[in-house]
């Protein structure tokens, strides 16, 4: 009878912290890990503004460190999102950036010519986060 109920007793505490680990582990809401995609991209809008007029006045090395800048927040969002869905559209958004960023790294400011050259990979790159984009707005609608 003693076996009987330690047993009993035993398993329902099994029961009971697997139960709290799956709570504290589980996989973090859509709604949540939206909150933290929005958030990181809200904070770096007017980043991305700045370092965009940099392409039509020239100034490259403004774009690829703005752009960089933005992937490295992206970057530590995604650390923070567990959501398997919103995790991989945040980081194939800041991949693309990522590779938006390195476009830029090594021409000098003004060379057009340079960039021309780079067609096929921006259109390539832009697709990318277009798509990602699109991904990550069909997870989390804005209200």
């Amino acid at each position: 009878m003693q076996f009987k109920k330690t047993t009993a007793l035993t398993i329902a505490a099994f029961v009971g912290l697997a139960t709290l680990s799956a709570c504290g582990g589980g996989e973090q809401s859509t709604a949540d890990a939206c909150t933290v995609a929005q958030s990181t991209v809200a904070s770096a809008e007017s980043e991305i503004t700045e370092a965009m007029s940099g392409v039509t006045s020239g100034e490259y090395a403004k774009v690829s460190e703005g752009f960089k800048t933005l992937s490295s927040s992206l970057s530590e969002a995604a650390g923070k999102v567990s959501n398997a869905e919103v995790k991989a559209a945040l980081t194939d958004f800041q991949s693309g950036v990522e590779g938006f960023a390195g476009l830029f790294d090594g021409v000098e400011d003004g060379d057009m010519t340079a960039l021309a050259s780079k067609v096929t990979d921006l259109e390539q790159i832009t697709t990318q986060i277009s798509e990602s984009a699109t991904k990550l707005g069909e997870l989390c609608p804005v209200s």
